[in-house]
């Protein structure tokens, strides 16, 4: 998992702006979705853990592009007011894959098969979605794509620079290194603790991490409408103070 979160973050800052400005919406979401499919669909032929290895950083290679690219298509069709709204719901629907079905479908495969099996039929959907976006997305023109290339490129480079530098944003990548840290704790260790703590079983694992995943779908969608009502400050300390006060409970 480290590996495979390291190889999602470099790309995702590395790759993005790039595809964005220079292969577009469409083509590029379009191969990334689909290569990381396949890459996924392909651990379950490793042979040995050198080869998985290989395998799960190229899934978290691709995959780190696609969630920034589809926040700048949603910015340019979004108005300010809507933006936050509008992200909650791109977030739900992750949501009811990742933490919702997910679960239940890849517990269920593979305690009927086995994981390779999961590894494979898991794959399918996004290997579909690609080829959907291929033919329903369009090219978006991006802001600045009519300056000067040399100029663009060395504001870009500027912005890239100085963008840590700012309260606000280097606050926010400490915030959201912590909480994701928290989250994927409890993603990690949670059905660990169930199964071999609780003595469930791998399907009623499967059932309650779904359940958890329908809780979170009201927060991931309550949110960002709550933070256009009372602002993005106060709702980031009211919430993430709720978070960290779940993990201190799971703690005591």
């Amino acid at each position: 998992m480290l590996m495979t979160t390291l190889a999602y973050s470099a790309s995702a800052i590395l790759l993005a702006s790039y595809i964005d400005r220079k292969v577009g919406a469409r083509i590029g979401l379009t191969a990334l979705v689909v290569l990381t499919s396949v890459f996924a669909g392909a651990s379950a032929f490793a042979g040995d853990f050198s080869t998985l290895l290989v395998f799960r950083v190229l899934t978290g290679a691709c995959e780190g592009p696609i969630f920034p690219l589809m926040m700048a298509i949603l910015f340019r069709h979004s108005s300010p007011g809507r933006y936050a709204a509008n992200v909650g719901i791109v977030g739900a629907g992750v949501v009811i894959i990742c933490l919702t079905l997910g679960p239940i479908a890849v517990t269920k495969i593979a305690a009927i098969y086995d994981w390779k099996a999961a590894f494979i039929l898991s794959c399918l959907p996004s290997l579909l979605l690609g080829f959907a976006m291929f033919h329903f997305l369009r090219h978006d023109a991006v802001p600045g794509d009519d300056v000067d290339a040399s100029a663009g490129f060395r504001e870009r480079m500027a912005d890239t620079v100085s963008a840590p530098l700012v309260r606000n944003v280097w606050m926010s990548g400490v915030v959201c290194t912590l909480t994701l840290s928290g989250m994927w704790m409890g993603y990690t260790f949670g059905p660990l603790y169930w199964v071999q703590i609780g003595n469930l079983s791998t399907e009623k694992m499967g059932s309650l991490a779904s359940t958890s995943g329908l809780v979170q779908l009201v927060w991931v969608v309550g949110i960002p409408i709550a933070s256009n009502y009372i602002g993005r400050r106060p709702a980031a300390i009211l919430f993430l103070g709720l978070a960290a006060s779940q993990m201190l409970s799971l703690y005591f």
